[in-house]
């Protein structure tokens, strides 16, 4: 909301921001020059009390789910939980009437922008801190990860923001983490949405998902078995969007030409234990689509 002053000219400014040495500069900038004139408007009346936003600490989840946003390691393509965007599937899926735990972590060397449609959510902790109860929103910035004396082993790049050696956030060293709560409570938001990066070039190439909001959805599930399906895909695909150097590649035991990635297998079934929240049946199940990836 801008309101004008006095009349005059004012300049409209963007701050400098520091996105990485992987992202893009963004140095002080003039947007526009905002010219204020004539005679005095009638002010905006305010309400004197605006509804209360409950603190959604005092809720149990229903579910607890982890997002991964990385990039190979030029820069070209973006993914979150190493899949790049299909709108034809379903990456999630809730029900309606619950409130999830979502950690959404930054697995690179530049910022991304944390947005969810049609809803609002509580920010609780980020890069490891907790975060006072101030209200609801529906974007938050996920910081880079860079590497410096104090923690090498984050990602490592050169002066043309080339990065390698990518690592997520973890208990130890959790920078580049927010974990929100997520209300799916108002019946009015049933359908499908997507979250995603908010910097355009980075969901335009890959990083942005589809959500299915349903009463009749299961208390924790992942989305349509196509996901589960991408083990099929060969060792070359699959490792189009992994973090540079997250994975450690191992020797070509099938004889098909690509290195078998079989820490990428036990990073998927991890994952796909979290989201599920079903730790016995995805077992189960991650272990049978993976024997039809080792034939």
């Amino acid at each position: 909301m801008v309101v004008g002053g006095k009349p005059g000219e004012y300049i409209f400014r963007t701050r400098e921001i520091d996105m990485g040495p992987a992202g893009d500069p963004h140095p002080k900038t003039t947007l526009a020059t905002l010219v204020v004139s004539g005679a005095e408007q009638t002010k905006l009346k305010l309400p004197d009390v605006f509804p209360e936003l409950q603190d959604l600490r005092t809720a149990t989840p229903c579910c607890k789910r982890t997002f991964d946003f990385s990039e190979t390691g030029n820069g070209d393509q973006f993914c979150i939980n190493n899949v790049q965007t299909d709108m034809s599937e379903v990456n999630t899926s809730v029900r309606i009437g619950c409130v999830e735990e979502w950690t959404v972590n930054n697995c690179s060397a530049e910022n991304h922008v944390f947005h969810h449609h049609q809803l609002q959510f509580q920010v609780i902790k980020k890069n490891g801190k907790d975060v006072p109860f101030t209200g609801w929103q529906d974007t938050v910035n996920l910081d880079f990860r860079a590497a410096d004396k104090a923690h090498p082993n984050r990602c490592k790049c050169d002066d043309d923001g080339n990065c390698t050696g990518c690592t997520c956030p973890t208990a130890e060293d959790p920078h580049g983490s927010v974990v929100v709560l997520v209300p799916f409570l108002d019946p009015v938001i049933e359908g499908k949405a997507v979250y995603h990066c908010h910097i355009g070039e980075h969901e335009d190439n890959g990083m942005m998902q589809v959500i299915s909001m349903s009463p009749d959805a299961g208390r924790c599930e992942a989305g349509t078995p196509s996901n589960i399906d991408r083990l099929k895909m060969s060792p070359k695909d699959r490792a189009l969007c992994k973090p540079s150097g997250k994975y450690k590649h191992h020797e070509d035991d099938h004889g098909d030409g690509d290195d078998d990635d079989h820490a990428a297998w036990e990073r998927f079934e991890r994952d796909l234990r979290a989201s599920w929240c079903r730790p016995a049946e995805t077992r189960a199940t991650a272990q049978a689509n993976y024997s039809l990836w080792q034939r």
